[in-house]
């Protein structure tokens, strides 16, 4: 295992480290990871599915792996002992989302009921989710959506979408005690680092020493230049009446290097409210917020956000502070430049 830069107890039954994973940084798990893995379009990883041995009924083919990983929510990042290479970028882990999320028991699938810190109890999931799953039609969706990248925005790489053979799919329904058979796929994913804005941002999750792994690997000057992209896009598409929007927070949807993750999150539809420019919740001010956090907004972000934002002045962030200046200069360009216009930033 590469060299452990932190430790940290998340629960009582699962300790995680920070570590140097091929250049970059990776969160795992101190213990392996005990998963099935059922080829589905080839015996590579990336064309099988992962699930606990619990869900693999008799007869099915499978193999049992011990997997250097980790597990957040629905997902499961397992970190590769070879990296694999997607459009000429190489990549050092791989992520299976819908593999089971942890509950009273790890990677546990659920189709009628949700988990929580107050235990189980009634699927409220607002977004029409299946606790530890991905419906089949969500994960081709998800496969599909090019929201972001349409745009130029740095996105992570989608591999591929394997289905769930229905044999697994009743023995879920069978061991949950459920009547539902609903047809599930897992969405594979390339992912440079697992460590998300978030992971820094909230305190409470991990106690990254921000510091030393800022220093190492967030590069202030490219957080910038992705910033100032995302802005020039929110202004031209606010010109037609759209703009960028966000289901959820942008720092749990974002990579420490500045890619996004979670196509299903976002939306370029026209908003439904009238100007959100001072919202806290804007979609392009959490996209600031997040690099404040993990650069501090050193001179040198600053500097290269200007060069690519030439209607942002001096006047704007010197008196009300960078980002709420950033959100004044854009709020006055919408004025001069589109006659009508709502747009949630």
């Amino acid at each position: 295992m590469a060299k452990i830069v932190h430790l940290n107890l998340l629960n009582s039954s699962r300790e995680e480290a920070l570590v140097e994973h091929y250049g970059r940084p990776v969160l795992v798990e101190k213990e392996l990871i005990p998963v099935a893995q059922i080829p589905i379009s080839g015996d590579e990883l990336q064309k099988s599915v992962l699930v606990h041995q619990r869900y693999v009924p008799r007869g099915i083919k499978h193999r049992k792996l011990n997997l250097r990983g980790f597990r957040r929510g629905r997902t499961l990042d397992v970190l590769l002992d070879a990296p694999i290479v997607v459009n000429g970028i190489s990549y050092g882990l791989l992520n299976f989302k819908g593999v089971g999320a942890d509950a009273d028991d790890a990677m546990v699938f659920n189709l009628t009921k949700w988990y929580d810190n107050s235990g189980w109890g009634e699927n409220s999931d607002r977004f029409g989710r299946y606790f530890g799953a991905v419906k089949r039609r969500d994960a081709y969706d998800e496969f599909r959506d090019r929201t972001l990248q349409q745009y130029g925005i740095p996105f992570v790489e989608h591999i591929a979408v394997n289905d769930v053979p229905d044999s697994i799919s009743r023995r879920i329904s069978c061991l949950e005690r459920e009547r539902k058979h609903i047809k599930l796929s897992q969405l594979v994913r390339a992912f440079p680092t697992n460590v998300r804005m978030d992971d820094v941002l909230n305190k409470d999750n991990y106690c990254i020493s921000s510091r030393e792994l800022f220093k190492s690997y967030v590069h202030a000057q490219k957080l910038a230049e992705i910033d100032a992209h995302v802005a020039e896009v929110q202004l031209g598409l606010a010109k037609s009446g759209k703009c960028l929007g966000i289901a959820g927070s942008v720092s749990e949807n974002r990579l420490l290097n500045g890619m996004f993750v979670d196509a299903e999150n976002y939306t370029d539809a026209p908003p439904k409210l009238l100007s959100l420019l001072k919202s806290d919740c804007g979609f392009l001010k959490e996209v600031l917020w997040s690099s404040n956090a993990c650069s501090k907004m050193p001179q040198d972000y600053v500097h290269e956000f200007l060069a690519r934002t030439k209607w942002v002045n001096q006047p704007y962030y010197q008196s009300n502070g960078f980002i709420e200046g950033v959100i004044d200069a854009l709020e006055d360009c919408f004025k001069q430049n589109v006659r009508e216009w709502s747009c949630g930033l």
